[in-house]
Parts: structure tokens; C-alpha cells; sequence
């Protein structure tokens, strides 16, 4: 699902698909996660895509598509670690996240509550009011993403499960948190916790409680697991010039805050690459960030220095 995007291309054979966006100012593609094909036919699936789209990028791709590329002559980088969760297994607890239980508490204290439920229930003002709500109050405030921000189109997909959050009796709905199912021989196997919106109203603790109520209402249906995705870390063991990277950046988005997030709930993390054959990396970075945040991009860069520049007078 996270691939199903309205800006997305998509390239098909017999024996695959993925899917792939068009840099901005540039003639090359991006790829977004690992292509749906089988193990064996992986490596002849990316020859036959890369005869259409030399020189593409590959983004958050897994260590075996990874390696598969590495023999067709790419480069790569860790870029981001993904994060999942056994449900089902006896080491999991939530005495290992005391962060996550202890801000669930809040919320039930302050009298909300989660259920299950589909978008159709509400209206699409509700909803898009919530998505508003919490987009102002991000440090990116652009309502255009994509590529690796899925865009939340408020309509019901088959297997996908959507948790709302309420207070008390009020049939109104202060946020939602958004699974897409994950596949394994045509079966569920988890779910990707795709998105958490909520209003600005609703108390801190409530990405938490969304995503504590969910894994408990996953948990009773028997799914094993949950993955959390990916975050980019604050610092790269391997190289102190991404990790100066990934410090700029998160003038410009949260990279930090996502990852202080997720590390509360002790996952398990596996590494996530950026691909490449050019010589020149970095440019090709800033265009996947700027394929993601959309049109904000320039404004939130000027905004954040001239905040570092401008000299700050008192009231």
C-alpha cells in the first residue's frame, strides 16, 4: 500500500513490480522501498528496470535488494532503520516501554479512549480538519507530501485498519492512527503503521496511546507483527558527513523527534539503504527530500535561518 501513491509511476513485468517517482530539476527516478518480486527473480528484475531508468536512486531499500544492486555495480549508504515489533513474543512487554505506558495513562486519565472503525464514518471535513490540525504543527507544513509520506486520501481500503481516538461520550473524533496491511504468501502477515494525525487539542500522549491501543487490539486478533517504519537516525556511526546531513536537515523536519519517538518502543531495527551509481550523491538526497516535502521545502529552510540570524529583541 505505501507504494500506492497518485504521483507514483510504476513499472511492471511478469514477474514484478515497483514503483517510482521522477526527481524534481532532474532526468532520473527514485524507487521507492524493495520491488515486489520473488527472491530469485530479483536481480534480473532490476536489470530489466534499469535498461528504462539508468541511473536511478533506490530509497529504503532492504539489505537483500541492497545486495542484489551491489552486484550490478551500485553504490550504497545506510540511510534509516526500520522498526518492528513481535506482538506475539514472550520478550514483549510493555515494562520495556515505560515511556509509551506511562503517557497512555494520561490519556485514559484525561478520559479518551480508541476504537476501530472506517474513514466512511466520518466526513471528509472532519477528517481533513484533523490532517490540517496537525500539520500546523509541524515543523514542515506542507499539505502536498508524498514519496516517503504516504498521503492519507480518507477513503476505505480493503484491509487496512484505521483507529480513531475519542473522548469520553462525544461521537466526535480527535485524531486517528492508519495500519496498511503487510502480505506473506497472499495472507496478512502484520501491519505498517502508516500514519498518526490528531488535533492540536488532543493531550501529547496521544501518538502513544494510538499506537499502545492498536498493538493491544492487534495483539487479541493474534497478529504477530508491527512495524513502526523507518526513521533516519541523528548520527552515522560510518560517516561524519551524514550525519552533518541528517543535522541540517532536521531544520526542515523532525528527524530527531521520530527517532527519540520510536526508540520508546525498544524494536527491533533493521537497516534501510539509499542506492546509487552517481558520482555525486548529495544533490540526489536534498531531491528525495524535496520530492517528499513538496513546495515548503525553500520557505521552511528560509524561516528556520532567518530565526538564527535575526537578532532577537524583548517585548
Amino acid at each position: 500500500y505505501t507504494i500506492l501513491q497518485d504521483k507514483a509511476s510504476y513499472f511492471q513485468t511478469d514477474t514484478g513490480t515497483l514503483a517510482y517517482f521522477k526527481l524534481p530539476f532532474s532526468k532520473r527516478v527514485a524507487v521507492l522501498g524493495d520491488p515486489l518480486t520473488l527472491e530469485s527473480d530479483l536481480v534480473s528484475f532490476l536489470t530489466q528496470f534499469l535498461i528504462s531508468h539508468p541511473g536511478a536512486l533506490f530509497y529504503f531499500i532492504s539489505s537483500k535488494v541492497n545486495s542484489a544492486l551491489l552486484s550490478l555495480g551500485f553504490k550504497s549508504h545506510l540511510i534509516a532503520y526500520d522498526n518492528h515489533l513481535d506482538l506475539l513474543q514472550s520478550q514483549f512487554s510493555w515494562a520495556k516501554t515505560g515511556t509509551v505506558k506511562k503517557q497512555s495513562n494520561r490519556a485514559i486519565r484525561a478520559g479518551y479512549f480508541v476504537e476501530e472503525d472506517k474513514f466512511s464514518s466520518f466526513s471528509k471535513e472532519s477528517l481533513s480538519k484533523i490532517e490540517r490540525s496537525w500539520i500546523l504543527s509541524r515543523k514542515n507544513k506542507s499539505f502536498e507530501q508524498c514519496f516517503l509520506t504516504r498521503p492519507t486520501y480518507f477513503k476505505d481500503e480493503e484491509d487496512v485498519r484505521v483507529f480513531f481516538l475519542f473522548k469520553n461520550k462525544s461521537p466526535k473524533t480527535f485524531g486517528y492512527l492508519v495500519c496498511l496491511p503487510m502480505y506473506k504468501n497472499h495472507h496478512i502477515s502484520g501491519y505498517y503503521l502508516d500514519a498518526i494525525r490528531f488535533m492540536d487539542s488532543a493531550p501529547k500522549a496521544t501518538p502513544y496511546f494510538l499506537i499502545s491501543e492498536g498493538i493491544r487490539l492487534l495483539k487479541n486478533e493474534g497478529i504477530k507483527h508491527l512495524s513502526l517504519g523507518p526513521y533516519i537516525p541523528r548520527k552515522f556511526e560510518t560517516s561524519s558527513f551524514y550525519s552533518l546531513l541528517s543535522y541540517f536537515a532536521g531544520f526542515i523536519y523532525s528527524f530527531r523527534g521520530i527517532e527519540r519517538f520510536k526508540k520508546h518502543f525498544t524494536a527491533t531495527q533493521s537497516p534501510l539503504y539509499i542506492s546509487y551509481c552517481t558520482v555525486f550523491l548529495l544533490p540526489y538526497i536534498w531531491q528525495g527530500i524535496h520530492l517528499t516535502l513538496q513546495p515548503t521545502l525553500a520557505k521552511s529552510v528560509l524561516l528556520k535561518y532567518k530565526s538564527i540570524f535575526s537578532p532577537t529583541t524583548k517585548d
